[in-house]
């Protein structure tokens, strides 16, 4: 058995609950059809520019106050996400047919198990 197969799964699992398929897809069903590909080439331009920008900003942090104080302080800013995003959830607009495609993880679950 080795050691570094679970250290995979818990990344799998970390990258698949935070990565921008997440946002897209919240995004997709608060945001009218007409508005919709704006909205997501937004939301892709903007992940894609925080990545640009964290980097070297994550850096500066490390050498001006050290790695400690600097995963405190990115630890603060990611629990703080999800306050922020708490006010602005509003209407779903999926339509009638992205609605009945909508599956939830416990069936997707179920089906999949081995019998």
């Amino acid at each position: 058995f080795d050691r570094t197969l679970p250290k995979c799964w818990l990344a799998g699992i970390g990258l698949s609950g935070s990565s921008i398929s997440i946002v897209i897809a919240a995004v997709s069903k608060q945001v009218k059809p007409a508005h919709r590909s704006i909205a997501l080439g937004v939301i892709t331009a903007a992940g894609s520019l925080g990545q640009f920008v964290c980097a070297p900003l994550g850096q500066s942090f490390i050498s001006n106050h050290g790695w400690q104080v600097t995963l405190l302080l990115l630890a603060v800013i990611v629990c703080a996400i999800p306050f922020l995003a708490l006010g602005k959830l509003e209407k779903n607009y999926a339509t009638d047919e992205e609605k009945t495609r909508q599956v939830s993880t416990k069936y997707v679950l179920k089906k999949s198990a081995l019998p």
